[in-house]
């Protein structure tokens, strides 16, 4: 295949139907990739006091357990430990707020780096 061939190759609509298709493909991925990203952040926030509570309420509950020796006392821990998560929870949901408004800022901050990407390509182009 010489010169000339490649460049009608790369003309041509098939590839720029191909490219296309790449992108799409790309930007649903990073896409992906970022709600993963953004859930994580927030199982790492939350999971670290969930946690601490568990350990600390399980703790409690095993202490009165191994005192009394009842054992409704470890469901009641279990208990309220998922009550005062969710307590927690429902408190810093301002926490995920801000979360979503910092991932906003970062998707303003990447369309103007694929702007400026854009335009440095055009130019090269011309």
């Amino acid at each position: 295949m010489n010169n000339e061939e490649m460049l009608n190759l790369e003309n041509s609509k098939d590839v720029d139907e191909l490219k296309e298709e790449l992108k799409t493909q790309a930007t649903k991925e990073i896409k992906q990739y970022r709600n993963f990203l953004f859930i994580g952040n927030i199982v790492y926030r939350t999971g670290f006091g969930f946690t601490v509570l568990f350990i600390v309420i399980m703790g409690i509950a095993f202490w009165a357990f191994f005192e009394t020796g009842i054992t409704l006392i470890l469901f009641i821990g279990l208990i309220i430990h998922i009550v005062l998560f969710q307590l927690l929870l429902y408190l810093f949901r301002k926490n995920v707020s801000s979360m979503k408004k910092e991932r906003v800022e970062m998707r303003k901050m990447l369309s103007i780096l694929n702007q400026e990407l854009q335009s440095r390509k055009n130019k090269k182009r011309i």
